[in-house]
């Protein structure tokens, strides 16, 4: 009996996400009707997205900016732990400077780490840590090299916000945000295969922030949930210019394994052959034509590579933001 109700209730949820996929595509194929995308815009918006791209891209003396803050930061651990390699913490990078999808203006993700330990810190201990780091980032406040020292230890993820003075760059400091900075270094990887996604991931970001829409902390969608839409809409393209991520991760999600089978993909979505125009106007024609779908459960994979249901609470985007 008990496998009966089993297998009744598996080719329920089979049934679901089917029929949500066919839901999407026909609200999608009437969507694109309804523009009816000329191609002598399209090639107009070639030469804008392309301008654009161009023009906030960062040169190489931003990275090496971004590089010297970051051993910079560290020199300030040294200073407020010592210099055992037991106690001292690194500070590492992550977000859209590890993933290259960022611009001159964009904030430095940094997360302070202890050791190689898999345990995850005390949620109480995470706030000391950074509480630590927030009074020396005040006494440097104080000495003018930083400025806008604010602490947030009531989100979900903790931080300390500054801005540093020499390079006019802000920062988020969190602490133990490895899935973080393991997340940043795969999307890097992955983001090889094909530049478009690199491309597009940096122009959807640059008009959302400007339209107010990239801001977690205002209900809106963050940077790694644009950016999975982002690869999710590539996926969905046909033929898909990415593949699904468990396709990648099949030999272990560590960066130096999922490099080997990622070199075995690259120009994987050669065949199709859409320009950055069209994948950037399709990208917010599809999000639009499933908006009423987001209420039955729709939800974007992008390990599976795929449009599936999922339910939850409330009727907002829903993307599987965790990679892995």
């Amino acid at each position: 009996m008990d496998s009966q109700k089993l297998d009744v209730t598996e080719e329920k949820i089979a049934w679901s996400k089917e029929a949500i996929r066919k839901k999407v595509k026909n609200s999608e194929s009437i969507a694109l009707k309804r523009h009816n995308i000329d191609s002598y815009i399209l090639l107009d918006l070639d030469k804008i997205l392309d301008d654009a791209y161009c023009s906030f891209r960062p040169v190489p003396a931003d990275y090496d900016t971004r590089k010297e803050l970051v051993k910079n930061l560290n020199a300030m651990a040294i200073d407020i732990y010592g210099n055992s390699e037991e106690s001292s913490p690194v500070l590492e990078a992550y977000g859209s400077f590890v993933m290259d999808m960022y611009t001159s203006q964009s904030y430095l993700d940094v997360s302070i780490i202890f050791g190689n330990g898999t345990s995850e810190l005390p949620h109480e201990k995470k706030l000391q840590i950074l509480e630590r780091f927030a009074e020396k980032l005040r006494s440097l406040e104080g000495e003018g090299l930083v400025r806008n020292v604010v602490s947030i230890f009531a989100a979900r993820v903790p931080i300390v916000k500054f801005n540093d003075q020499g390079t006019a760059i802000d920062c988020d400091v969190s602490v133990e945000c490895k899935d973080g900075i393991l997340s940043s270094q795969i999307i890097r990887i992955i983001s090889q295969i094909d530049d478009r996604f690199q491309k597009l991931c940096l122009l959807v970001k640059r008009w959302a922030k400007a339209h107010g829409v990239n801001d977690a902390s205002l209900q809106t969608l963050n940077s790694i949930s644009i950016t999975m839409l982002v690869a999710h809409h590539l996926q969905t393209q046909n033929p898909p210019i990415l593949p699904p991520f468990s396709t990648l991760f099949k030999d272990g999600i560590d960066p130096p394994n999922v490099e080997k089978r990622t070199q075995k993909f690259l120009n994987w979505g050669g065949r199709n052959q859409e320009s950055l125009g069209k994948l950037f106007a399709t990208f917010f024609i599809k999000l639009q034509s499933v908006k009423v779908l987001w209420k039955q459960g729709l939800c974007a994979s992008v390990l599976k590579g795929l449009w599936i249901s999922k339910r939850r609470k409330r009727a907002l985007i829903n993307v599987k933001k965790s990679i892995l």
